[in-house]
C-alpha cells in the first residue's frame, strides 16, 4: 500500500494509470488485483471507487481517448490544421506508449458494451478529425490514422517510421 493518500480523483487517476498498463501487458482479462497491487491499494478501495471492472475499462477508454483528443487539437493549432501535422502528432503518440492502443482494440472486441461506447467514442474522434481538417482531407487523414493504428499493433517497433 501506498503511504499517502490522495482525493478520490487523484486516487481514480492513479487506478486509471495502472489499470492501462496492467490491460496492455495481460490483456483485459488480467484480475483487479493485479492492477490494485499496481495501483498500492486494496482491491476492495478499487471496486468502491469504480464499482465494476467494465467501469474501470471505460475509464481507460476515456483517459486514452481524450488524450488522443489533446494530441490532434495542439496539432490542429489553428483553423487552417495540416493534416500531414496531424498524422505527424498522432504517430508520434502511438510511438510514445503502445499501451493506449492496445487497450483501444482490446476493449472494443472483448465485451458487447464496451464495444458499443469505444464505437461512440471513435465516430466523434472521426468527426473532429473531419472538422479539423475538413471533408476534402479527411478520408485520407483517417485512411492513415486507421493504418498507422494497424501497424502499430502488428510491429510496433516500426510503425509510424513514415510519419515522421
Amino acid at each position: 500500500m501506498t503511504a499517502t493518500r490522495g482525493s478520490g480523483t487523484q486516487r481514480r487517476a492513479e487506478i486509471v494509470a495502472a489499470a492501462i498498463a496492467v490491460f496492455a501487458e495481460h490483456g483485459c482479462a488480467a484480475p483487479t488485483s493485479l492492477i490494485a497491487e499496481r495501483a498500492g491499494l486494496s482491491e476492495a478501495y478499487l471496486y468502491r471507487l469504480f464499482g465494476a471492472k467494465r467501469e474501470l475499462l471505460l475509464a481507460c477508454h476515456d483517459a486514452v481517448d481524450r488524450r488522443v483528443r489533446r494530441v490532434l487539437e495542439t496539432a490542429a493549432g489553428a483553423d487552417d490544421a495540416d493534416p500531414r501535422e496531424l498524422l505527424r502528432a498522432y504517430g508520434d503518440e502511438l510511438t510514445a506508449d503502445e499501451r493506449r492502443v492496445q487497450l483501444h482494440l482490446q476493449a472494443a472486441a472483448t465485451d458487447p458494451l464496451l464495444r458499443t461506447a469505444v464505437r461512440a467514442r471513435q465516430l466523434a474522434l472521426l468527426e473532429r478529425v473531419s472538422t479539423l481538417v475538413g471533408p476534402a482531407a479527411a478520408a485520407t487523414v483517417l485512411g492513415h490514422l486507421m493504418a498507422m493504428n494497424l501497424a502499430d499493433v502488428l510491429d510496433p517497433p516500426t510503425a509510424n517510421r513514415s510519419y515522421r
